[in-house]
């Protein structure tokens, strides 16, 4: 018992003399606003957490390079690649 009146357990003291265990009256914790205070806080937890997500899903406006197909980017690699052959001939002139 006296390990669990350490511990916070219990709330109790232990008289020696007449070998009992007093626990203490028990508050009403609702009439404090711890309750409060806790619920805040996984409130303020869950919308922190959802501003996140939101933030996280926010693309770039020219995602669509990001997602082309492998056809897709073989053409434009090709037009690239032209374009600087191209632009290494007239370098050359």
């Amino acid at each position: 018992m006296a390990k669990c009146i350490q511990d916070g357990v219990i709330d109790a003291t232990i008289d020696h003399t007449p070998q009992t265990m007093m626990s203490k009256a028990n508050l009403d914790i609702y009439s404090t606003s711890d309750p409060q205070v806790q619920l805040h806080k996984r409130v303020a937890f869950c919308l922190d957490m959802h501003n996140q997500a939101i933030k996280a899903m926010r693309y770039a406006e020219n995602a669509k390079a990001e997602w082309e197909s492998a056809e897709e980017r073989r053409d434009r690699l090709k037009q690239e690649e032209e374009m600087m052959n191209s632009m290494e001939e007239d370098d050359d002139f």
